[in-house]
């Protein structure tokens, strides 16, 4: 699953891939980008991973106006504020939890 997001985020424009590892606690993190700007961050997690955006203003007002979902919708909403932006954290379990990070990304890729 995790490969074909990847896969898929590189075809879309996020194609440059960056391990990184913040601290002990937080562990490892493959960070897609479109040059020097973050898209999306991967972490694996046993039998799963995590995703996290950063949207900014622009982002949050077109991801209100996409047609995503009223859970996702909702987790935007609840979300913590942060100076660079909304933080969305989701965790991927099953195949069908990606349609909803490609919207997301998509739309953080045009905002």
């Amino acid at each position: 699953m995790q490969e074909d997001l990847v896969e898929w985020l590189a075809e879309n424009g996020a194609n440059v891939q960056e391990w990184k590892a913040y601290s002990s606690k937080s562990g490892w993190s493959l960070s897609l980008n479109v040059k020097k700007r973050n898209i999306i961050y991967l972490a694996p997690c046993t039998g799963c991973f995590r995703v996290a955006l950063i949207f900014g203003d622009k982002a949050v007002a077109a991801a209100r106006q996409s047609n995503l979902s009223k859970s996702t919708l909702k987790l935007i909403d609840e979300a913590p504020r942060y100076p660079e932006g909304t933080g969305l954290r989701l965790t991927v379990k099953a195949p069908k939890d990606l349609a909803a990070i490609r919207k997301l990304a998509l739309i953080k890729l045009a905002n």
